[in-house]
């Protein structure tokens, strides 16, 4: 994790990401500390039924208040979830380099 050393990560009020649940998951945690705690966090682009592992990913450093179909009950399943970053800390070495590449 060299690049988390050398710079800063990118800090930010707002997220929103459009991505599958696997991948998603998998940056879960780079992705919500990226977030300044009570920052607004918005995951779309997943099914219903991958709900529980997005919430187990993001744990207790996202704190969901709205589940919604992504566009009514038009979109044949696909889920948008909103809430805020909490104030828990989380630990620098859980973090993977997946979401630096992405950026």
């Amino acid at each position: 994790h060299l690049a988390s050393t050398l710079a800063p990560r990118p800090m930010a009020d707002i997220l929103v990401a459009n991505m599958l649940a696997g991948p998603l998951c998998t940056v879960a945690l780079d992705a919500a500390a990226r977030v300044h705690p009570g920052g607004r966090i918005a995951l779309t682009g997943f099914k219903e039924a991958d709900l529980p592992a997005l919430q187990a990913a993001f744990g207790e450093y996202v704190a969901f208040d709205e589940v919604l179909p992504a566009d009514g009950d038009k979109t044949g399943g696909w889920m948008r979830v909103t809430g805020r970053r909490t104030n828990a800390a989380i630990n620098p070495d859980a973090f993977s380099d997946e979401l630096d590449a992405l950026l």
